[in-house]
């Protein structure tokens, strides 16, 4: 997936940039437009009342193409993801879509889910797992390093927050139950479980030794 430079439509367009990302707002749009045979990675959109008047405006854009600090891409509680919100609200934008955020497939694309209710586990802050909050379940110097990459995979993503996050769930389960982030999860267990979460965990454990594609397993499975 790459971050590529991206436009937006606003009654005032102030300049929004961030250094090694390709990121610039300064040319406004207002459709789909062609760069080098890609297209842009935001799309500005607007809403008339019936008299025509102008009440809503803003952008349809992925978080994951934002840059972020200690990530390939964009995530939550990221200083650049603030950036680019306080950025929207000094354009006088009324939305962000951020488009789906469902665990992904191979093809790093939202709208290719794994599940309906899962959720995209790579815009998960590394970050702030070192905090009190989270039961520092991360050290400091176990954080990636800071990199800045205008092009992603999927490959990249999994060597770069996997194994970190396999050992921010070690350290998880050994948190005592009345550990903040303990009892939230206790909470979401509880009324996720029989909804969707544990056939969804089933499926995820059975598609790392099977494949992906539940059709073509073993029928006693």
């Amino acid at each position: 997936m790459k971050v590529l430079p991206i436009t937006s439509l606003a009654p005032v367009t102030p300049k929004y940039s961030v250094k090694n990302s390709g990121l610039k707002f300064d040319t406004p749009i207002d459709t789909f437009e062609k760069e080098e045979n890609e297209y842009k990675n935001a799309v500005s959109f607007q809403g008339l009342n019936a008299r025509g008047i102008v009440k809503q405006r803003g952008l349809l854009f992925h978080i994951t193409s934002l840059p972020a600090h200690r990530s390939y891409c964009g995530q939550f509680g990221d200083p650049q993801t603030t950036k680019f919100i306080n950025w929207l609200k000094d354009a006088k934008q009324t939305h962000w879509i951020m488009n789906p955020l469902n665990a992904l497939d191979n093809s790093l694309c939202p709208y290719g889910s794994r599940g309906r209710f899962s959720r995209n586990k790579f815009i998960v802050n590394l970050n702030k797992l070192t905090g009190k909050e989270y039961g520092k379940i991360l050290k400091p110097k176990e954080l990636p390093d800071d990199i800045t990459a205008p092009e992603f995979t999927l490959e990249m993503l999994e060597k770069q927050k996997n194994p970190r996050f396999e050992l921010a769930f070690s350290r998880f389960k050994k948190l005592p139950n009345d550990a903040p982030i303990k009892r939230e999860y206790n909470k979401f267990s509880e009324q996720n479980e029989s909804l969707w979460l544990d056939d969804y965990a089933n499926y995820e454990a059975l598609s790392h030794s099977f494949g992906p594609y539940w059709t073509k397993w073993q029928k006693d499975l």
